[in-house]
């Protein structure tokens, strides 16, 4: 067994022992933090497996000090009146266990993903462009955006059917607007 300490946002000093690689919190201090007056009946409400003793060395010498398992110490979260543990709960009732009974399982939202203008150089580095394809130069980066050449805008352009009244229209070769896109972009 060893003994951990960690601290809650108002910096009360909570300390943990760990038990077969579970942490076990002691009651006094978690008791301190949600604001119960009287540790013994804060803790006596919880199951038995939810709840123990533990030997402590502590500055007075070594003492014997009740400590509660993770599942003891949500209880006393849940139950207690101060405003932060009162978020605690909102967030459990309203958010995890719904998201659980939903999926059957609880994420954390995903970090919202960043977006970054590419160099002329990055584009070009990209995985989906060849840089030996004539298609390199349909797009090309100006001030790190691609922005489609003539050629390119050409081609959509005319594969389009002009009206419906006009019958199907075939739609044209593109290969020579390729290479004459490839040889006016490489001038």
């Amino acid at each position: 067994m060893s003994t951990l300490s960690f601290r809650f946002h108002e910096a009360h000093p909570i300390r943990v022992v760990m038990v077969l690689d579970e942490p076990w919190f002691v009651a006094s201090d978690v008791c301190a933090v949600l604001d119960y007056r009287d540790a013994f009946n804060a803790v006596r409400i919880l199951d038995a497996d939810e709840k123990g003793t533990h030997n402590m060395s502590t500055p007075g010498g070594e003492q014997r000090v009740t400590i509660i398992s993770e599942s003891g110490l949500y209880a006393l979260v849940l139950r207690s009146r101060k405003p932060e543990a009162r978020q605690f709960r909102k967030w459990v009732t309203a958010e995890v266990l719904p998201a659980i009974r939903k999926t059957g399982r609880y994420e954390t939202p995903a970090a919202p993903v960043e977006r970054k203008v590419a160099t002329p150089t990055e584009f070009l580095s990209l995985p989906f462009i060849d840089v030996n394809s004539p298609f390199r130069f349909w797009c090309l980066p100006l001030d790190g955006f691609p922005h489609p050449q003539r050629p390119l805008l050409r081609l959509l352009r005319n594969s389009w059917p002009r009206r419906v009244a006009d019958g199907p229209q075939p739609c044209p070769d593109p290969t020579p607007l390729i290479n004459s896109a490839s040889r006016s972009a490489r001038r």
